[in-house]
């Protein structure tokens, strides 16, 4: 009697082995994959395993399923490797996934340190910084104040140096008190880094003075009304000029008759610009004052 021996038949390994062509130490991600069915409809079995930074292969999964969760360690590299195995025991020959780089998790870096610049009365200084580091490509940067958007823009990571500062109309909108000033840096994989500054506005004096505004001839009078908050114990002075458009424009002190709401006859006849022109130059003083001081609008009339 002669006995025939039969092969027991090896199951088809998983095919479409995937995971994210990008990673980065910490985030979380699936790896998938497809089997096909065994004869007579058995179901397969996979076995998965993972090699990190080149090292040796570790089963990570044994099972049905068609995903895996993981999450990446502080590793450089990760790659993957899936085979079948059916309910004999038979298993396929692996299918490997690439290997994929793990990028660094911290986030990008704003140079220099958190700082509280103290109390501040004539404006915020230039702070300039640089960024390094992040995940590659582009980076965000949100410059803030107190929560409210000051500037937006993209960079990358170098040795360029970026500066922040507040304009006047930005200082002079602030109120007395403490403020923070925020710069936040976004990398493409939605790491921050930030750096705070913060400061306490102390301004008890201002200075505003209004767009020149042309005049066919030689203006003799102007009229000025002022509106605002102005406490008692502050003080306010208001000039004007009839030569505007000079280097150096003939103040002249129309104080009182703002006080009075009457007209202000110039004295002034000369001009050095190209034109004449008038403008209105108001100094508000805190003084004993400590309640609010602000200045709404001025009206001009001239002729």
């Amino acid at each position: 009697m002669t006995a025939t021996a039969t092969a027991a038949a090896v199951p088809a390994a998983p095919y479409e082995l995937t995971y994210p062509t990008q990673l980065r130490q910490g985030q979380a991600y699936q790896v998938t994959w497809s089997v096909a069915a065994a004869e007579g409809n058995t179901p397969l079995g996979v076995i998965l395993e993972r090699s990190v930074d080149g090292t040796e292969w570790v089963e990570v999964y044994r099972g049905v399923l068609l995903t895996f969760r993981d999450r990446a360690g502080g590793w450089e590299s990760v790659a993957y490797r899936a085979k079948s195995f059916d309910t004999a025991g038979a298993e396929s020959p692996y299918l490997t996934g690439e290997t994929r780089t793990v990028e660094s998790s911290a986030g990008p870096v704003i140079s220099g340190a958190d700082e509280d610049l103290g109390t501040l009365a004539d404006g915020l200084p230039t702070k300039t910084y640089t960024i390094s580091g992040g995940a590659a490509g582009s980076i965000t940067v949100v410059e803030t104040v107190d929560g409210e958007d000051l500037s937006q823009t993209t960079t990358t990571a170098g040795d360029t140096a970026h500066s922040v500062s507040l304009g006047p109309e930005t200082w002079q909108k602030l109120l007395n008190g403490r403020h923070e000033l925020v710069i936040t840096a976004t990398d493409s994989a939605g790491n921050s880094g930030r750096r705070t500054f913060q400061f306490t506005k102390a301004n008890n004096a201002l200075v505003l003075v209004t767009n020149q505004l042309p005049a066919d001839e030689r203006p003799a009078l102007i009229g000025v009304r002022t509106a605002g908050v102005f406490c008692p114990g502050s003080s306010m002075k208001v000039e004007a000029c009839n030569n505007a458009y000079d280097t150096a424009p003939t103040w002249e002190d129309m104080t009182a008759e703002v006080e009075a709401d009457r007209p202000h006859t110039f004295t002034n006849a000369n001009k050095t610009g190209a034109a004449w022109g008038v403008a209105i130059r108001v100094s508000l003083s805190r003084g004993s004052a400590g309640g609010e001081i602000h200045l709404d609008h001025i009206t001009i009339n001239y002729r």
